[in-house]
């Protein structure tokens, strides 16, 4: 009995790579109508959104992504400079949402918090993230 307790229980904690998002962000929600969500952005093109509040769509919803643009949107990451972003971007201002962006790549992760303050480059590549949204062809997870 033992060992078939060993020999399943070490099956459920095998992971892929693909277990791991390579972008995932986090939007939190402010006194007002700011969206509320995380989208998870996989290697193998899959993309999770958890839509909580003042988004079009509310629950969690799947979606895929090509890979050229899956590939397209890795490229817009490298090329920003991602890795040299600092890792907060914060100020004494309230009521603002925060968004919290991870990048993976190549074996580095790195995530910045934006409340307030980050530079246009970073604030492009949120846009970006967040336009999957509208873009992408999501249908409700199991």
């Amino acid at each position: 009995m033992i060992l078939l307790v060993l020999a399943f229980g070490c099956k459920s904690v095998q992971t892929t790579s693909d277990d791991v998002p390579v972008i995932f962000m986090s939007k939190t929600a402010c006194l007002g109508t700011c969206p509320d969500y995380d989208i998870s952005v996989f290697s193998n093109g899959v993309v999770l959104l958890n839509a909580r509040q003042f988004v079009e769509m509310e629950g969690a919803f799947k979606a895929k992504m090509s890979k050229e643009a899956l590939n397209d949107l890795i490229e817009e990451f490298t090329s920003s400079g991602f890795d040299s972003f600092r890792t907060e971007y914060k100020s004494n201002r309230t009521d603002l949402p925060t968004t919290k962006l991870t990048f993976s790549n190549d074996g580095e992760k790195k995530t910045i918090t934006d409340y307030d303050g980050a530079p246009k480059e970073l604030k492009a590549l949120e846009a970006k993230v967040h336009s999957l949204i509208e873009s992408l062809n999501w249908k409700k997870a199991k």
